[in-house]
């Protein structure tokens, strides 16, 4: 059975936020943006970074001395 787009619209603008955040969720998976491998990948660097800095191996710098310093850099 197909619905109308019209319809299909007014059905999802009246749905509660869970469910169009559901929605939404659902239809971006459907344009296949990114494969999982590449996804999966991204996920493990996010974890991995976040161990480094919660054990002290990496100390995270303010983006704002990090900003100023390639703006510096640029001017040179």
């Amino acid at each position: 059975m197909l619905i109308d787009t019209a319809e299909l619209m007014s059905v999802a603008d009246v749905l509660p936020i869970d469910l169009k955040i559901q929605l939404i969720d659902k239809l971006l998976n459907s344009l296949n943006l990114s494969s999982r491998s590449v996804e999966t990948a991204w996920q493990e660097e996010a974890e991995k970074r976040v161990l480094e800095v919660q054990s002290g191996r990496v100390v995270p710098e303010d983006g704002e001395q990090v900003f100023a310093d390639i703006w510096q850099r640029l001017q040179e």
